[in-house]
């Protein structure tokens, strides 16, 4: 063998080698590969909507995760994402409900969320209007989530809240003040539990709890919690459900009305929470 056909046969062996270094490395990258890939859709469903509704159908794309973002504006009324399962050809479809918010009072808050898992072709939204209007868009991903959120609250699903800040105050007999103002303007206060002790023996009277329209609480809304004093001592009361606004938006600021005929000591845990 010349030194050509040795060169040869050495090329031939170098290109082979990296053939075969070629095909297991694709391989064990096929094997390993563990990306998830995604795509995702908005589409709008309703602009200012003011009279009751059904939507278009959704767009169907086998997206896996369904979000129905929409903003009210002196909503009274209700909106869901609602499906159709599949019928024979001519046949009316008969749409379910899969996800609900009612709203009783005027609602001017941020954006809400109506979310749905799961594999649910022919959706839509339906809306039926009282007062006010809304907006409302469409938005989906392939990528999976659970069928709701993480919980199921009076205007739908919704997450759960978690209170992150405590507050300890004193307040005199007689006094109508402020307990927690919003962290941000348009943030709904939640008091997640509380204990109201007492300085000294009271009298019959009561302590509340109200949401007011002014910082000042001059302005009464629907009074959250009240409790009666009587003058037997000692005398603590535990408040362990959540209070909040009925209407945020018209009544944010947190109020507490002393008439026990006794200093008394708050502890609060709350949260100021964005978005409700």
């Amino acid at each position: 063998m010349n030194s050509s056909e040795l060169f040869l046969s050495f090329v031939r062996r170098v290109i082979g080698a990296f053939l075969l270094v070629l095909v297991v490395a694709m391989a064990g990258h096929a094997q390993g590969d563990q990306t998830v890939r995604m795509s995702s859709k908005e589409v709008a469903v309703f602009t200012n909507q003011t009279t009751n509704a059904s939507s278009a159908v959704f767009p169907d794309n086998a997206y896996g995760c369904s979000f129905l973002p929409y903003q009210t504006s002196a909503f009274v009324g209700t909106i869901d994402v609602e499906w159709a399962p599949p019928v024979p050809v001519g046949t009316t479809p008969t749409y379910i409900q899969l996800a609900e918010a009612s709203y009783s009072s005027a609602d001017t808050s941020s954006t809400h969320v109506l979310q749905v898992g799961g594999y649910f072709p022919n959706m839509r939204s339906t809306v039926t209007v009282s007062a006010g209007s809304l907006n409302a868009e469409y938005t989906a991903s392939s990528s999976p989530c659970p069928l709701y959120g993480a919980g199921l609250a009076s205007n739908g699903p919704a997450p759960p809240i978690t209170c992150d800040k405590n507050l300890t105050f004193t307040a005199a007999n007689g006094s109508t003040q402020t307990l927690i103002l919003p962290l941000q303007t348009g943030d709904t206060v939640i008091l997640c539990g509380a204990t109201v002790s007492f300085a000294a023996a009271t009298t019959t009277g009561n302590v509340q709890i109200f949401y007011s329209a002014l910082t000042g609480c001059g302005s009464v809304g629907t009074v959250s919690w009240y409790g009666s004093t009587t003058s037997a001592t000692p005398q603590i009361f535990n408040i362990p459900f959540q209070i909040r606004s009925a209407l945020p938006s018209a009544y944010p600021y947190s109020c507490w009305v002393n008439n026990s005929g006794s200093t008394a000591t708050i502890s609060i845990s709350y949260a100021s929470v964005h978005g409700l």
